[in-house]
């Protein structure tokens, strides 16, 4: 398996493109392969026919773990003998994985395939286990050693270490017989938790009940890269309520003109997206990173923002944004937006944002707190158009249309006075929005 995108560390075979006696050739496109993020092609990078498959279609598998066996056309399939070359194989690609892995995500990727076999699928292959395993465990059976060399994953012979169980008197069920973690538990007696939704009773107060939803690879990425925000940047949030009135007319304005010339409709998060482009052009403190020798500045705007998936979150990325129009980032974000959702975007395509814009007006939500998405400084938070009243300048009250912003910030690169100075330069782009289309 392929690292297709920075953040992957497995991935689930969404559907096979090859059989097995085809003949491959180096690009062919092998597979579809789901990461966290997209569902993308993987080619083959050698040539030989298919011979073998491993994984299933809607298998997951870890990063550098064998999926297929391409060889040459006068080879013989793999038997059990040679399984070892299979598995030799990764293991060069993982040692090549790990060159141009930056060193703090080599945990992520060795955590992953530590884990990888308890989520890989149970269901009829679990009640096979337990009753193997618990045979193994009784009769002595020795299946699984290789020249007196139990062949066992690293979390299974941790688990047999911490309950006392010799490793030699359990049948492996992974891939060539290697030892798993559920092994190791069926032999001891004990029950795994299975990676299909079912309703157990949990020990969180009075038998309440709850039902398992196994994590996908999306969710599990937000999860650890929130975890890593949260607890490693220092956020700061500045609040402001801006007259959204002047920008409402102008929108409702350019969709009568675009009606009549056949263009799409302009919303109110595209002007959002575009002040927030000329915001950053006039401070361009808050286009930055922290690193630990430097702050990097952008010389780019590179404009990230949330989409809503079933699975998860995702931030397509308009790039280059400060060189386009109000209508190029409409045109942009509704494509980039379509294809997000149906998981085809690439990775430079949700990758390497400089600042994002998340947006839960639509949802009925007046004001919130986003989480930075690291390595940015910055996100805004984006609330809903509602009407409230408020005091004119000759002080009367009237209705007003108003919008509540939040930015939040690394304290490590942008201060308060820095996002102060954005927040007043937003606030004169979307109260006299004609300035963004200048």
């Amino acid at each position: 398996m392929p690292r297709l995108s920075d953040t992957m560390t497995d991935g689930v075979v969404v559907r096979w493109l090859k059989k097995p006696g085809d003949v491959v050739n180096m690009g062919d496109v092998l597979a579809e392969i789901e990461t966290d993020k997209a569902t993308m092609e993987m080619e083959a990078f050698d040539e030989g026919v298919l011979k073998e498959i491993y994984v299933q279609e809607g298998q997951k598998i870890a990063v550098g773990e064998p999926i297929a066996l391409i060889s040459g056309e006068e080879e013989e399939p793999a038997s059990p003998a040679p399984v070892e070359k299979i598995h030799a194989v990764p293991k060069r690609r993982i040692a090549q994985e790990k060159a141009r892995i930056p060193q703090p995500k080599l945990a992520e990727v060795q955590h992953a395939r530590d884990t990888a076999d308890v989520e890989e699928g149970y269901s009829q292959a679990h009640q096979k286990r337990v009753a193997t395993a618990g045979l193994a465990a009784s009769s002595g059976a020795a299946g699984n050693t290789t020249g007196g060399r139990v062949k066992a994953s690293p979390l299974a012979r941790k688990v047999a270490s911490k309950m006392n169980l010799d490793l030699s008197r359990i049948e492996g069920s992974g891939p060539g017989g290697r030892i798993i973690q559920e092994d190791v538990l069926a032999a001891a007696g004990q029950k795994t938790v299975v990676s299909t939704p079912s309703v157990v009773a949990l020990p969180v107060g009075s038998g309440a009940e709850a039902e398992l939803i196994p994590l996908t690879p999306m969710r599990r990425v937000i999860a650890q890269r929130m975890v890593e925000s949260k607890s490693q940047i220092p956020h700061f949030y500045l609040q402001v309520e801006l007259d959204a009135g002047p920008m409402l007319q102008l929108r409702s304005q350019a969709n009568e003109s675009l009606a009549l010339s056949g263009g799409g409709k302009l919303s109110i998060n595209d002007f959002v997206l575009k002040a927030c482009v000329e915001a950053l052009r006039r401070v361009p403190a808050v286009n930055s990173s922290f690193s630990d020798n430097a702050i990097l500045r952008y010389k780019h705007v590179h404009l990230g923002f949330a989409v809503s998936l079933e699975e998860g979150l995702i931030t397509p990325i308009i790039r280059n944004a400060e060189n386009k129009s109000l209508r190029q980032i409409s045109a942009e974000a509704k494509e980039l937006s379509e294809r997000a959702r149906a998981r085809k975007l690439k990775p430079e395509e949700y990758q390497g944002g400089t600042f994002t814009v998340s947006n839960l007006g639509g949802f009925g939500i007046d004001n919130f707190q986003a989480i930075i998405n690291p390595p940015q400084a910055a996100i805004l938070a984006v609330g809903s158009v509602i009407k409230k009243p408020v005091v004119s300048s000759p002080d009367q009250i009237v209705v007003g249309q108003r919008l509540g912003m939040t930015l939040c910030c690394d304290h490590r690169v942008v201060d308060g006075a820095t996002g102060a100075l954005f927040l007043q330069e937003l606030r004169k782009l979307i109260e006299n929005p004609t300035l963004m289309l200048i």
